[in-house]
């Protein structure tokens, strides 16, 4: 609840109680500010403050709380063993692990979700009606073809259009939280543009500037819905035609005009750790273990998982990711700081299957072996005592999500993944597109059989929505390593000995793509150009690589 004396009460919606918080603006000779951090409830959290300093024109924000909690996690494990014949074992487990209280980076000042106190609809409400109209003029400018409306204009002729009907309930809440217009004016009007707004009708005049405010092409587009937002509450885009000055949401006029009901009047966006993140992660384990015998030893292991999350990335990481510093890491993006589990998914190192194998094997050649029995000292010196060892291992896809581009309906500084309207068809596919340049076909591989087509099933969240995390799966990982060696022991002395090493990594050069490391964002993009969307740009594997060794050893 954010309660302004002798105005009306207004509610956001919030999972938790130290993300929001309102400190008054203060001027370049202040020398430091102490705000508190309320709960829903309006009552301040104790041990909470937000501190916020300025010495020598250098900002310092830092947050403080005593309700931050130690990570721990709970291990839940169950085994059942048997002893099989001729040196065999075989383990069945259970094997569960739950974190909770897992330190998560989220924004603490996240544009507010104001619920309107007379109609119950809430700001995600309302801007997502704006969007959904948005998207439908967008649709209707692409001739009625599929469209992720990355980039879609809307035009003045469809602005100037936009009516209470159009909106429905949705549209009581722009008249409901903005001021009735000054004396003398007659319409609401964006004071940023020259688009026209109805002269007849008061309440269209004014959903028609809020429509240019969010959807002008010179201001904002469809999916920076938090651009339009700021373009009214921060900014003061919303006048009349009288030129009377800007219209701020209702409340109290304080110290900045009146702006800055629903971004913080001193930092739109503040990260900072919450303990708020949790994570589980299930398995059914098999093994199959042979001990050594007759020459020959290997374990063979299965495991069959789920791991779950609402973040992926370690508290170590930082927040910026190569040169693109407000989209977060790829595990990291928690684009609705109040529903957090909105994010809930599989994480991002999930693996549904996975095996496992590595051996060790004496081969049967030379004096005393199945093969060549009777060879002299000389001969097996050559053929006997060679050793073969490997490991492999395969895995099932890994998950990832396609990234919405520089577009931020919800949170400032954070942009959200793409929503997925429909499941692509995926896999391993070569294919080719003529170079633009040359117009020689370009050859590349892609996660998609058609990548433009496999676009248009992704679009830009609406307001308070978070996108469709790790619903797609790309390539999993695979090797085959192997080692041959033989050890000649030295005759003039036992302990000394001479041992050959052959050893090759990624034995038949398998090649596995990377799906979570596409472009510079690090995920498939919505900005990327349609005919090689979601094309591979790394893998997960090394090419084949062979080393040899000659040790002596005394």
């Amino acid at each position: 609840m954010y309660a302004f004396p002798s105005a009306p009460v207004f509610i956001w919606r919030t999972a938790a109680a130290l993300l929001l918080f309102s400190v008054s603006a203060w001027g370049q000779a202040t020398t430091s500010v102490r705000g508190t951090i309320v709960d829903p409830s309006g009552k301040a959290v104790a041990g909470a403050t937000v501190v916020l300093a300025n010495s020598e024109s250098k900002i310092e924000r830092t947050t403080t709380t005593d309700t931050l909690k130690t990570p721990h996690a709970y291990a839940v494990d169950f085994s059942v063993g048997r002893e099989l014949p001729k040196r065999f074992s075989l383990q069945v487990s259970y094997v569960g692990r739950f974190g909770r209280d897992l330190l998560t980076q989220r924004d603490l000042t996240q544009p507010l979700d104001i619920v309107d106190p007379k109609t119950g609809i809430d700001y995600y409400t309302a801007a997502a009606a704006l969007s959904k109209l948005a998207r439908t003029f967008a649709l209707a400018n692409n001739g009625g073809q599929p469209t992720n409306f990355y980039s879609a204009v809307i035009t003045p002729a469809q602005i100037s259009s936009v009516t209470a009907s159009m909106l429905g309930p949705t549209s009581q809440y722009w008249v409901d939280m903005l001021p009735p217009l000054r004396p003398g004016a007659t319409r609401y009007v964006d004071s940023f543009t020259t688009t026209p707004t109805s002269t007849t009708n008061v309440t269209n005049s004014l959903l028609q500037s809020v429509f240019d405010l969010y959807y002008n092409p010179a201001l904002s587009v469809i999916g920076d819905e938090i651009v339009g937002l700021a373009d009214i509450d921060a900014y003061g885009g919303l006048g009349d035609n009288i030129g009377s000055g800007s219209y701020f949401f209702n409340g109290p006029t304080g110290l900045n005009g009146g702006a800055g009901k629903f971004l913080n009047d001193q930092a739109f966006s503040m990260y900072g750790w919450s303990s708020i993140g949790s994570s589980s992660y299930h398995a059914l384990q098999a093994t199959l273990r042979k001990q050594f015998s007759n020459g020959i030893q290997f374990d063979f292991n299965y495991t069959f998982s789920k791991s779950i999350d609402i973040t992926s990335a370690a508290s170590r990481v930082g927040f910026s990711v190569y040169g693109y510093q407000n989209i977060g890491l790829v595990g990291s993006r928690l684009a609705n700081a109040f529903s957090p589990n909105l994010a809930r998914a599989v994480s991002d190192y999930d693996l549904t299957h996975q095996m496992n194998l590595n051996w060790i094997v004496d081969l049967p050649v030379g004096k005393g072996r199945r093969l060549a029995h009777d060879a002299n000292g000389f001969v097996d010196a050559f053929i006997g005592g060679w050793q073969l060892s490997g490991l492999a291992r395969w895995t099932s896809g890994f998950p990832f999500s396609v990234d919405g581009g520089q577009r931020w309906p919800t949170d400032w500084f954070l942009t959200a993944i793409a929503q997925m309207t429909a499941k692509p068809q995926t896999g391993i596919y070569h294919l080719q597109v003529p170079d633009p340049v040359t117009g020689r076909p370009d050859s590349f591989v892609s996660p998609f059989a058609n990548p433009s087509a496999a676009q248009n099933d992704f679009t830009l969240p609406l307001p308070g929505g978070v996108g469709s995390r790790n619903v797609l799966r790309g390539d999993g990982f695979a090797s085959w390593d192997m080692s041959l060696a033989k050890r000649w022991k030295m005759p003039y002395r036992e302990s000394h000995s001479l041992q050959f090493r052959w050893e090759v990594f990624n034995v038949p050069n398998l090649t596995r793509f990377n799906a979570q490391g596409v472009g510079a964002s690090l995920l498939t993009s919505l900005t990327q150009s349609p005919a090689s969307f979601g094309a591979y740009t790394s893998l997960l594997t090394q090419p084949r690589v062979m080393q040899f060794a000659l040790r002596y050893e005394f």
